[in-house]
């Protein structure tokens, strides 16, 4: 992420107050990581967007399955 795309989001996070961060756990998240910091609550979740993987035929589902979960969590 370039610096501008990072202090917008630092930005909009202090403007939110509250953020559930949310990235797919196959991509790098650094750099937006330390954007917990500006919110006055926030959660970090890795989902797992199911892009590669075993090749099962339930690993998409279950993969969401997992996600789910991770969701209700934080309700």
């Amino acid at each position: 992420a370039s610096a501008a795309d990072l202090s917008a989001a630092w930005d909009a996070v202090k403007m939110a107050g509250e953020v559930l961060f949310l990235h797919d756990s196959q991509y790098d998240a650094t750099g937006y990581e330390t954007l917990e910091q500006a919110a006055t609550r926030s959660c970090t979740l890795s989902l797992d967007m199911a892009v590669t993987g075993s090749g099962e035929k339930t690993a998409w589902l279950e993969a969401m399955r997992r996600n789910a979960e991770l969701l209700e969590q934080v309700r």
